[in-house]
């Protein structure tokens, strides 16, 4: 998974995170408020669920929270 910034300015925040096993990766904006991006996901143990991982930072991010349980393998994009 590619991190914050652009370049050899950008920083890797998580490993292992591909199309195959996470069709849905996206970070529209600061979700939780708490004044740093937020992440959503696809569950990489099954491909249904839906993960929210609070809190992107430089050092990677906050502990992820299930808000979704199945049918989210088909989403690629949230609008």
């Amino acid at each position: 998974m590619e991190g914050l910034g652009t370049g050899p300015s950008r920083i890797q925040v998580g490993s292992n995170w591909y199309p195959t096993n996470r069709p849905l990766i996206t970070s529209p904006a600061d979700a939780d408020n708490d004044g740093t991006p937020d992440l959503w996901a696809n569950s990489p143990d099954t491909g249904s669920g839906l993960y929210f991982y609070p809190t992107v930072t430089t050092s990677g991010h906050g502990t992820p929270v299930t808000v979704g349980s199945s049918g989210w393998l088909a989403f690629q994009a949230f609008s």
